[in-house]
């Protein structure tokens, strides 16, 4: 009897003899092979039970449309886009965007190209240090905030000063939500829980607990909130 060696040197050879493997036409000792190919042993076992593994589609991301436009504005030396939220909400009202910015921040990350050169712009800015006497600098923290604010009627370009401001009723309205209500809240909790019986333990944490509540319904009524705030931008005239 005329016994043929057979080596196979990659995982693709073991799926082509999978149909000789099961019909026990040749003896394979899978554990070593599996070393010789450097990959688990269950791996080679679905090879050559002619498993093969699945292809994944190169499918079209829906930013796909917009990667020429967002890696144009991250080029422009007009525009600074230090946070994906600027960039993102500058491509929603820009060019109508209907993605969330979990996905715009994604599809940014798995991007090479444009991930590094968002990194790139936010590590070229350059800030000089310096000494002074005791007493005559202060040390503060700063956070950018991205607002939305109404369209001026005059027309406006990167690099124009502007002032944003708000209505005496739009800036009553946040105080009385942000920090009146909270206010009237917790004394009234502690005042009527105390006059029913009520330790003070159990008062302080009751209005806790309601306070909690308050901004809990403040964070889904975001949106309907938002709709009564607005901000208005006029340009700065002779600039």
């Amino acid at each position: 009897m005329n016994t043929a060696v057979i080596k196979i040197n990659s995982l693709d050879q073991a799926l082509m003899l999978s149909r000789a493997y099961k019909e026990g036409e040749i003896k394979l000792n899978v554990s070593k092979l599996a070393r010789e190919l450097n990959c688990s042993r269950k791996t080679l076992s679905r090879r050559l039970n002619g498993i093969a593994p699945k292809k994944t589609r190169n499918r079209k991301r829906y930013l796909d449309d917009y990667k020429h436009l967002i890696y144009k504005y991250l080029c422009d030396e007009q525009r600074n886009f230090d946070y994906i939220d600027h960039i993102y909400y500058f491509m929603k009202r820009e060019h109508g965007i209907t993605c969330t910015r979990s996905t715009f921040f994604r599809y940014i990350k798995d991007n090479e190209e444009l991930s590094k050169k968002f990194k790139n712009n936010k590590t070229n800015s350059f800030v000089e240090r310096f000494e002074t006497a005791p007493g005559q600098q202060a040390q503060f923290d700063m956070k950018e905030k991205v607002i939305t604010a109404q369209r001026p009627r005059e027309e406006l370009r990167p690099g124009d000063k502007v002032i944003v401001y708000a209505s005496v009723n739009n800036a009553f309205y946040s105080v009385l939500l942000a920090y009146i209500m909270p206010s009237i809240l917790i004394i009234a909790t502690i005042f009527f829980l105390e006059k029913s019986g009520s330790s003070e333990l159990y008062a302080a944490i009751s209005s806790l607990i309601l306070l909690a509540g308050y901004f809990i319904i403040l964070y889904f009524c975001r949106n309907k909130i938002a709709r009564k705030i607005n901000f208005t931008v006029e340009k700065i005239a002779n600039y």
